[in-house]
């Protein structure tokens, strides 16, 4: 103990940033060379979240039943959102109709995977949340996060 789940969240949040990023060393913490090598890009803040995301993924202190969960880990590639896809690519939007006001882009899309989580499974709703574990890497970290969610 302690036992971690984690979601197995839409795309939208997690795989889907990855595939609009404009550079292969963006939002990420590794990659791969062209011999298949692992390259490791210990330069970039920004890959902090598909680093932890794996970490968790692969701990001994993950659980697949959320019934003996401590703790819920909350996958959502957000900085991955903020640089490199927001402004450059042509989807996703959250509510926003232009790429200025990131946090408020980055408020709707932790509101919607929270509203999300909460229509899915039960586990936000047995203790509103405070066992749930949210990654802010980014430059502004919480400042923004709905309260909601805090």
């Amino acid at each position: 103990r302690p036992l971690i789940y984690v979601y197995d969240v839409p795309a939208s949040y997690v795989t889907r940033m990855l595939q609009y990023r404009l550079y292969k060393d963006s939002c990420t913490w590794r990659g791969w060379a062209d011999d298949n090598s692992t390259m490791y890009f210990n330069d970039w803040l920004y890959g902090v979240e598909s680093y932890i995301h794996e970490t968790v993924l692969i701990s001994p202190h993950r659980t697949f039943d959320p019934e003996e969960a401590d703790f819920f880990f909350v996958p959502i590639y957000l900085t991955c959102y903020f640089w490199p896809v927001m402004g450059w690519a042509d989807t996703p939007w959250w509510h926003i109709p232009t790429p200025d006001n990131r946090p408020m882009h980055g408020a709707n899309m932790m509101l919607e995977l929270k509203h999300w989580l909460q229509a899915s499974f039960p586990y936000w709703n047995r203790t509103g949340g405070r066992d749930h574990i949210w990654v802010t890497a980014h430059d502004e970290g919480a400042c923004w996060i709905p309260s909601e969610i805090y």
